[in-house]
């Protein structure tokens, strides 16, 4: 008797809403917001997150139900380097449960300490670990690895 294995997958959450993940950094505060509603069901295991210099602190929460799922206050130096960021597990509870259509919120806060605009000066990205209540809904995302030998257009 064993524990089945089971599939997880990154989950990513980006203020941008996944299109070109960097933007611009305008001198001082910056609160920048990106929300999705969720095309599967399943368990969020654990987050991370990514930020830029400058960075404060991501917050991934669940607008459905209006609850903060993870606060991820950055370390910074005092020149505003990031220095760490923290990760949030939710296995010791089971997971974080995920409902299909849900709409989850990531917010990216940062402080631009430079006195100028930044081009591209700012990321926000919650990453986390994600179990689906079932493979097969994971399954279509699949890609096949390219046949050996074969040529693409571009090639």
């Amino acid at each position: 008797e064993g524990t089945a294995r089971k599939s997880v997958y990154p989950a990513w959450f980006d203020v941008q809403q996944c299109g070109n993940s960097g933007y611009d950094l305008a001198p001082g505060k910056n609160v920048t917001t990106g929300e999705f509603t969720l095309g599967f069901a399943g368990l969020l295991l654990g987050v991370g997150g990514h930020l830029y210099d400058f960075g404060e602190g991501l917050v991934l929460a669940n607008a459905t139900r209006n609850e903060d799922v993870a606060a991820l206050a950055s370390k910074l130096d005092p020149a505003g380097r990031i220095l760490s960021m923290p990760i949030a597990t939710f296995v010791e509870r089971g997971g974080y449960r995920l409902n299909q259509g849900e709409k989850m919120r990531v917010t990216a806060t940062y402080d631009n300490r430079a006195g100028k605009p930044l081009p591209d000066g700012a990321m926000g990205i919650v990453v986390g670990y994600f179990l689906p209540e079932t493979d097969a809904h994971m399954s279509a995302l699949r890609r096949e690895p390219k046949k050996q030998g074969s040529v693409t257009a571009r090639e």
